[in-house]
């Protein structure tokens, strides 16, 4: 009996497809190898042999198809082979990977057991970047490293290796995203500097992966509200400080860090502008921008305290938008309203909008923007001149520069439709000016103020279909959520995520925040929308 059973172990190890597996991986881990150290010329060597095993790996996960053994570990190896010579890469350009990799697993451990704490952190890092860079010597982008890769790293080890992990039926929003950062890590690893195309894609691709962590992450409908109440907390801590500094000034060593770091903070009069904990007051808009659409999502659907902290919140970054004379922040967080109000009124699991809860959203912003204009200097001469250039965007000089900025930018995609590689604009375009050049067009060679353009200028025009078709899908996905849940819980925080990404995709088209930390805000924000959709179950409960 005993042998009848370890022979049938023996060929379920080495069933044809196990062994076959087992000879493909082995030849192709021989091929990348020899190619990526330049012994065998193969030409974009890194996309032919390194995305395939990931792709491979995703397909099979994403399918539920059951292997043997042997397949499974054929797979396996050809993945932890890829990401080694991916590995070695990465630390020729930067000795700091191989120190964040042990980091990685051990934060992946703890957002395996206490996601709530790991994903709060993550969100309250991404509010806090200029603070962190006054007062500490800790380098932001990797210090946020940690809590997303830990994240990823968790969902990776659930997919893999949990044996009642659900059966996911992968969304085409997630897919067209993960499809994007895949084929941008390819131009990556062919890009002929790749400490450039590195820093890029770790400053903004590398953050979208986030969406697809949480999205999978299998969390409870109570988990997803305690992030979401974290999310409106932290806001709530970002924003009063913010407020602080608008009434009493920032700190010298605030100042001069905001001036270093950017120019645009000065304001037309030569005043500084507001910018609070973040580097700049774009991004402080750009941030606090998302935080009142989901914040006031979660005050006309939660009750008690809660209710009023996300009140709270909602004034308090309102007065924020404003006080950074930032007027994308003030549009976006007005579409963002918009989209609040369109779902809670097409909602299943909301019949019919409550009168008082329209009431407490128009009040709300009506005392953030009267409180705004109150406390910051020569409100309502300097605040409400900056704000009425919105009607009229073409009387105001900066925008006329950022029209002339994107006409020689689509020129320029139209010379080289393919791109003229990842980081070859903005900040990292600058800072390896004289080794691939920065972006001719721009202004000071810095930024060209639309991150779609960015991109079809770095990756190609393509690639800016594919990016602007990820975002599209993805605000789609949450709305259709959030007006097909059952659950009104799940449904609020559908409608707060959608009304935040709304608020993004806006921001968008007048910055380069695809490279700024507000981004991984709103790609965490989707990711906790979408949860529960992946599941087959989730998916069903849509439909019914």
């Amino acid at each position: 009996m005993d042998s009848a059973s370890g022979s049938a172990r023996g060929r379920r190890l080495l069933d044809p497809a196990g062994v076959v597996a087992i000879a493909v991986a082995s030849v192709w881990i021989a091929l990348a190898t020899a190619a990526l150290r330049g012994a065998l010329p193969v030409p974009y060597a890194p996309i032919v042999f390194l995305i395939g095993p990931f792709a491979a790996a995703a397909a099979l996960l994403a399918s539920g198809w059951r292997m043997s053994r042997a397949a499974w570990a054929a797979v396996a190896a050809a993945v932890l082979a890829a990401a080694a010579l991916i590995g070695s890469l990465m630390i020729e350009s930067g000795s700091l990977i191989a120190v964040g990799a042990p980091i990685a697993v051990a934060t992946g451990v703890l957002a395996h057991r206490f996601p709530v704490a790991v994903t709060v952190a993550l969100l309250a890092l991404t509010g806090a970047v200029g603070t962190i860079l006054v007062y500490t010597d800790l380098p932001p982008r990797y210090l946020v490293d940690a809590p997303l890769a830990g994240l990823v790293g968790a969902l990776l080890w659930r997919a893999a290796l949990d044996p009642d992990r659900p059966a996911h039926l992968v969304p085409v929003s997630v897919a067209v995203v993960l499809a994007y950062v895949a084929i941008s890590l390819g131009q990556v690893l062919a890009a002929p500097s790749f400490s450039a195309a590195q820093q890029a894609f770790h400053n903004s691709t590398w953050q979208m992966l986030a969406l697809p962590a949480i999205a999978f992450a299998g969390w409870s409908l109570a988990t997803r509200l305690k992030v979401a109440r974290g999310y409106v907390a932290v806001a709530a801590l970002v924003a009063a400080y913010a407020v602080l500094r608008l009434i009493v000034g920032p700190s010298e060593a605030e100042r001069e860090l905001a001036l270093e770091l950017a120019p645009i903070n000065l304001l037309p009069s030569g005043d500084l502008g507001l910018f609070g904990s973040a580097t700049n007051r774009q991004q402080l808009a750009a941030w606090c921008g998302m935080a009142i659409p989901f914040s006031l999502a979660l005050a006309l659907a939660l009750r008690g305290r809660w209710r009023l902290v996300a009140i709270l919140t909602a004034t308090l970054t309102g007065v924020a938008v404003v006080g950074s004379q930032t007027r994308v922040g003030l549009i976006g967080a007005v579409i963002g309203l918009g989209t609040v109000l369109a779902l809670f009124a097409l909602a299943r699991s909301f019949p019919g909008l409550r009168m008082g809860g329209v009431v407490v959203a128009a009040t709300g912003l009506l005392v953030a923007l009267g409180i705004g204009l109150a406390v910051t200097d020569d409100g309502s001469n300097q605040v409400a001149e900056r704000f009425s250039q919105i009607v009229d965007p073409y009387a105001d000089p900066s925008f006329g520069a950022r029209i002339a900025t994107w006409e020689n930018t689509i020129e320029d995609i139209g010379e080289r439709p393919w791109g003229y590689g990842i980081g070859s604009s903005g900040a990292v375009g600058l800072s390896f000016a004289s080794t691939i050049g920065f972006d001719p067009s721009a202004q000071g060679g810095v930024a060209i103020d639309n991150s779609y353009l960015k991109v079809g200028y770095e990756q190609g025009l393509v690639m800016m279909v594919v990016f602007a078709l990820a975002l599209l899908l993805t605000f789609g996905a949450l709305c259709r959520i959030a007006v097909t849940l059952a659950d009104p819980a799940a449904a609020a925080i559908a409608i707060a995520a959608a009304a935040a990404f709304s608020s993004f995709l806006v921001n968008l088209t007048l910055t380069d925040n695809i490279e700024d930390f507000t981004a991984l805000t709103a790609w965490v924000l989707a990711g906790l929308g979408l949860a529960g959709l992946g599941t087959k179950r989730g998916a069903a409960a849509t439909r019914s």
